[in-house]
């Protein structure tokens, strides 16, 4: 595991976990994304309480095409933690462009 100011860019595999702090935003929390220097805005549920709840999360990064599962965990200051687990490789770019008309 990864912490949560370490460069994980050259240690991205499936199955790799990377903690990433989060900050609050409108309408849910921004967490950096592991591949590149880029942020991922994650929804927020909250339950009758108003306690978070944990949403498991599928986030891509577009220009990277990592994909990741996501979940929020509660922190001793308030705040929350992003779980990033790496799905998937890259795709390769033949898939991520449309085929050209000929």
């Amino acid at each position: 595991m990864l912490g949560p100011t370490a460069d994980a860019r050259h240690q991205l595999q499936p199955g790799a976990v990377i903690r990433r702090y989060t900050e609050p935003c409108r309408g849910g929390l921004w967490a950096d994304m592991p591949c590149c220097d880029r942020w991922a805005k994650l929804v927020v549920g909250r339950d009758e309480y108003g306690d978070l709840e944990e949403i498991d999360q599928l986030v891509t990064c577009q220009p990277c095409s990592w994909a990741y599962k996501v979940v929020l965990e509660r922190e001793y200051d308030g705040g929350y933690r992003a779980i990033f687990t790496v799905l998937d490789g890259p795709l390769a770019a033949s898939r991520m462009r449309p085929p050209r008309r000929r």
